[in-house]
């Protein structure tokens, strides 16, 4: 019988020890792996493929899981795990673990993963296969490796094929096909004893496999129970409409400057927003009103956008009708567009003025210095809103953002604003400039009570604060009910630079995307990298336990131009505490780092039974040209340089 939840967390025993994996894979598998004698075992595989409309173009968010039993002592080439993509393609998530006989679990993190490209193919235009590689150096005989990863790429159709005599054939395997109800898919498949199960979710239609009789197992050498053995598949092929039957244009407004038109073209112009306007306030006519109260602006934004997500939220990111809101609510489907059109008309009902503005992609000409038409047909769509109370820049389409938080691709860029009231000195459509974003204290700040054990760091009690994109993350991991809460704990840790299962750690403030998201740890191991102890002497340093991946990736030469996707910063407030018999012969020194592009601070106070450390640091510019490149790389290398410096703490003999 198949585990009924395949990502729940379950136990498995590789002779006397527990391992615990986060995939579904039964125990009979593993002792049936195990008997094979094959040198590398695939115990468990899952895909999952997701075909989704983003802005103007077919995407495919591919999702891929591996568990796999290392069942030899010879491991140079089976420990190691290499996930090739080509160009076009973006990896946006790699995770990796390995659970040992010995119970002990070591996550892979970015210092461990390493890139690299091969380019293969004659001609002008070569095709370029890129990789991300890691290892697992202290694997042994008898440990499980378990690795996941998230790939996406355009396309025009897809043909899925999933064939076990290509594909390492697994002693279990489930496969998922996502597509919207607007796209047709044919489907062949053998070797398995079921047809797919179909389902709806959510306006699109999910088709599943799942492997109903075990195959034999392979590794990476030949192995005698294969032979003569017919192997499942499946094949999946699914052409969606085209893209330009998606993006026929809707309206035939033409952004223009007041000075540069004639009187009748901008009245005409004036006269085709007020009409938008009111087709939208008849629109949601219907629908329920939302209790707001505009003497304080940001709880009724609030209110009205957690509207949008939990009531009247579109479920499905294309246009395949006439854009009219009316006809949009009614088939929930539509584009940001429509979304922002939809979040401005509730807006104002409520008696609360705002504006549309367009903001074309980064790959579109700037409106400021090319045709603004670009910005209305080929943008993502903003609400801004201006009081006296404040400024607000909203997303219709960022589930769990907090308000004011949308994507750093749009920021510094121009946008054509369509002001749907008349406003002083502000009638009909304006070219603005959309600002930039940073967290104003850094998006982490950590306040940690520590002990140095013999195995590493521990945080006896603690806080962490996280703002900004890092808690809008959190929160859509947390939304999202296909991840199970295990995964968003992991997250959470991988952050933290904590261990990865011992302790506890507790969230608050997801549900409020006004607050920040606090951690809240009592009695967690730090992660052991950077941590030397031996019976006499344990030695830290900060930048090997608290990492900033945003610099470290960062090489002595650079071709183009640096951009931040959220501002490296963070406070940091960390006391040592020491165990009797314990003093502290080495500490780093106090540091003051001021340059054009940030500030390092950190300072070091020897406190009675313990040490008592602050560092602070902030980057200032968000984008670097690359002629600022070499300023940018002298002060972050002083800024590694200074939070190598070690601690060191000795222990009396006994």
């Amino acid at each position: 019988m198949r585990c009924a939840a395949p990502v729940a967390a379950l136990v498995l025993l590789v002779g006397c020890t527990t391992i615990k994996l986060r995939m579904g894979v039964e125990p009979k598998l593993l002792e049936q792996a195990r008997a094979t004698g094959a040198p590398v075992v695939h115990l468990h595989h899952e895909t999952a493929h997701r075909i989704r409309w983003v802005q103007y173009w077919w995407e495919v968010v591919l999702e891929e899981r591996w568990a796999i039993l290392l069942n030899t002592d010879s491991l140079a080439d089976a420990a190691r795990v290499t996930v090739p993509y080509t160009e076009g393609m973006d990896l946006e998530r790699l995770r990796g673990r390995i659970h040992l006989p010995d119970g002990r679990v070591l996550d892979v993190s970015g210092s461990d993963m390493f890139d690299h490209e091969t380019q293969r193919g004659a001609g002008k235009t070569p095709r370029v296969e890129l990789a991300r590689s890691f290892a697992f150096p202290e694997a042994v005989k008898g440990s499980v490796i378990e690795f996941h990863y998230v790939v996406t790429f355009p396309i025009d159709d897809i043909e899925l094929v999933e064939q076990a005599e290509d594909r390492w054939p697994s002693l279990s395997s489930r496969h998922i096909v996502q597509v919207p109800s607007s796209v047709p898919c044919r489907i062949r498949q053998d070797g398995y004893a079921e047809a797919p199960a179909r389902t709806v979710k959510g306006g699109d239609i999910v088709h599943e496999w799942t492997l109903a009789r075990p195959v034999p197992v392979v590794g990476f050498e030949p192995h005698a129970e294969l032979a003569g053995v017919r192997q499942p598949w499946l094949i999946v092929n699914c052409t969606p409409p085209s893209a330009e039957s998606v993006l026929r244009p809707r309206s035939t407004w033409r952004p223009i400057k007041r000075d540069e038109s004639t009187e009748a073209e901008w009245t005409g112009l004036q006269t085709a927003i007020r009409l938008v306007a009111s087709d939208d306030t008849a629109a949601i006519r219907e629908l329920p009103e939302i209790a707001t109260s505009t003497s304080a602006l940001e709880p009724a934004l609030e209110a009205l956008v957690r509207a949008m997500e939990e009531r009247l939220a579109l479920r499905s990111p294309m246009l395949t009708k006439s854009n009219g809101l009316a006809n949009i609510l009614a088939s929930a489907v539509g584009t940001s567009r429509a979304s922002a059109r939809l979040l401005t008309a509730l807006v104002r009902r409520a008696g609360i003025d705002a504006t549309v503005v367009m903001v074309p992609r980064p790959d579109m000409p700037d409106p400021r210095s090319d045709n603004p038409w670009h910005g209305v047909n080929y943008g993502r769509a903003l609400v801004l809103v201006e009081s006296d109370q404040g400024t607000w820049w909203l997303d219709p389409t960022c589930r769990g953002c907090p308000l004011g938080l949308f994507d750093p691709d749009l920021q510094g860029r121009g946008a054509v604003a369509f002001h749907l009231s008349q406003k002083a000195g502000r009638a009909g459509v304006e070219l603005i400039e959309v600002p930039w974003q940073w967290a104003p204290q850094g998006e982490l700040e950590q306040h940690l009570t520590l002990r140095a054990g013999q195995d590493s760091l521990q945080v006896v009690e603690g806080t962490a604060r996280l703002r900004g994109r890092l808690a809008a993350g959190l929160r859509i991991w947390g939304l999202d009910g296909e991840r199970p809460r295990d995964e968003l704990d992991d997250e959470v840790r991988r952050l933290l630079g904590v261990d990865p299962e011992a302790g506890e750690v507790t969230l608050e403030g997801l549900g409020d995307r006004r607050a920040v998201v606090t951690a809240h740890m009592r009695d967690v191991p730090m992660r052991a990298r950077g941590y030397v102890a031996t019976p006499a002497r344990t030695w830290f340093s900060l930048a090997e336990l608290f990492p900033i991946p945003e610099l470290e990736v960062l090489g002595p030469e650079r071709r183009g131009a640096v951009r931040f996707e959220t501002r490296p910063a963070f406070v940091r407030e960390l006391t040592l505490r020491l165990e009797p018999g314990q003093r502290v012969v080495t500490a780093a020194p106090d540091v003051d780092i001021e340059g054009q592009m940030g500030q390092y601070h950190r300072t070091v106070e020897q406190v009675q039974g313990g040490l008592h450390i602050k560092e602070r640091f902030t980057l200032e510019p968000r984008r670097v040209p690359i002629e600022r490149y070499a300023t940018l790389r002298a002060f972050i290398d002083e800024v590694l340089a200074a939070r190598r410096t070690p601690f060191g703490i000795e222990r009396e003999a006994p």
